[in-house]
Order: structure tokens, then C-alpha cells, then sequence
């Protein structure tokens, strides 16, 4: 099986985008997937959008289906560590068509209850796959729950938001999708492809954030996001078999 990108996911989209610039995003780039923050405490604040916002997102998502994770983060995400999903009574959570949910870990996932961990995604997350946000340690979690019939799969984010990219990506699970998160901008995207593609055993995602935002306003530069896609795009058709 060949290392292959086959995703580029813009995190942080919020209430300073119009809804209708991800559709035309998504139009131009069909690998796109859009990455949203969920938080209760942050919720309309830069990178975490407001539910007004959200049940606009859910509005279209009948009309026009788009990749879209929903990144749990700070207590929401504890809550799912626990098992407790009641959190998503306040969000138009059926209503989103959201494909993958993402768990980025309060704290070390060698503290959870597995089983009540497990037991929350297959009631509430039964059909979409589950990314858990971790490092080499912790890949015992990803294993244990796909054991547990649940559609697990790892982002290795080595600067654990820090934002900053390793000489050398961690090695994937063998044989399982993987993503790569941390200092991925418009300007090394191609670069960091092909330096994961070294270490990847089959297909697997990059992850953008702070790379795609405007730093004094923290707001998402639509410019940077079309130019880190197009680098995404650039790398896909130079790595295509069928390239020239």
C-alpha cells in the first residue's frame, strides 16, 4: 500500500468565515475537510464557532455535503472521556453531517476509563471515525479501540499545538489511515508531504491550523488557506502514478 496524502484538513474554522467560502473552497478542492472546535466556554471566539453559526453549517448540510470533523476540545472533550456526550444537547449535532469526530485529550489518555471511554463513542459517534489526537505513547488507545470495533485512527501532532514541525514524523500503526498535525503551513506543506511520505505505510491526512491564520487578529486567512490547499493539490498531482 502506498503513502499517499489524500487529505488536507483546514481546523478552526469559525464565525469570521461565511459558510459560503467553504463551499466554494471545497468546490475547488474536493479533499478538502473542515475541522471545527468545539467548546462550550470558547464558543464564538476565534477558532471555536458560535451555535448561530453552526446551525447555519447544518442548514446547508442537507444541499451541500462537506468533509467536516468536529474537534472536541477542553471539558467537552473530558465529558467524552467520561462517556458523558450530553454536551451535544446544546449543538445541532444530528443535524451537521459531521463524518469524523476528533478527541484532543486533556490529559494523558493512560488515565481514562477505556471501557466507558468506548462505550460513549459507539452511542453516539457509531458511524463516524474517531481521531485521536496522540503521540507514539499513547498508540496503545488507537489499537485498544479498534479492538473494540471502533473506527479509530491516530494524528501524531508532535509539538502538541505548538506548532512546529519535526526533522522526522513519528512512524504510523501499520497498516492504519494516519494524520499529521504541527507547524504545517502554506509555505512547507509540499515539503512536509513528502517528508511524512517517508515514514507512511499507506494513506494519510495533514492538518493545518495556526499556519492558516492571521497572527495579530488570530483570524483565518482565506488567502493562506487557497494557498495551502494549492500546495496540497501540487503535491497530490506530482505524486499521482499517472503524472507526467
Amino acid at each position: 500500500m502506498n503513502a499517499l496524502l489524500d487529505r488536507a484538513t483546514v481546523s478552526g474554522v469559525d464565525d469570521a468565515i461565511a459558510i459560503d467560502d467553504l463551499v466554494e473552497l471545497d468546490a475547488a478542492f474536493p479533499f478538502v475537510e473542515f475541522g471545527i472546535l468545539l467548546s462550550g466556554h470558547r464558543a464564538g471566539s476565534p477558532r471555536y464557532p458560535s451555535k448561530r453559526w453552526l446551525d447555519g453549517l447544518a442548514e446547508i448540510a442537507p444541499y451541500c455535503p462537506l468533509r467536516l470533523s468536529a474537534h472536541l476540545c477542553g471539558r467537552w472533550a473530558a465529558m467524552a472521556c467520561e462517556g458523558d456526550w450530553s454536551f451535544t444537547n446544546s449543538l445541532p449535532w444530528g443535524d451537521l453531517n459531521v463524518q469524523r469526530v476528533q478527541i484532543n485529550f486533556p490529559r494523558s489518555p493512560g488515565d481514562l476509563d477505556a471501557g466507558r471511554f468506548f462505550d460513549g463513542l459507539r452511542r453516539h459517534a457509531p458511524t463516524r471515525q474517531c481521531i485521536f489526537q496522540v503521540d507514539k505513547i499513547d498508540d496503545w488507545l488507537v489499537t485498544a479501540a479498534r479492538k473494540a470495533d471502533i473506527d479509530a485512527v491516530p494524528l501524531y501532532d508532535v509539538s502538541r499545538g505548538g506548532g512546529s514541525s519535526p526533522d522526522r514524523w513519528p512512524e504510523p500503526l501499520d497498516g492504519i489511515y494516519c494524520g499529521y498535525a504541527g507547524g504545517i503551513d502554506p509555505d512547507n506543506a509540499r515539503d512536509e508531504a513528502r517528508k511524512i511520505e517517508h515514514v507512511a505505510s499507506g494513506p494519510f491526512w495533514i492538518d493545518a491550523e495556526s499556519g492558516l491564520r492571521e497572527a495579530q487578529r488570530d483570524q483565518l486567512d482565506l488567502d493562506r488557506v487557497r494557498a495551502y490547499l494549492e500546495a496540497a493539490a501540487e503535491h497530490l498531482r506530482s505524486a499521482s502514478p499517472s503524472a507526467p
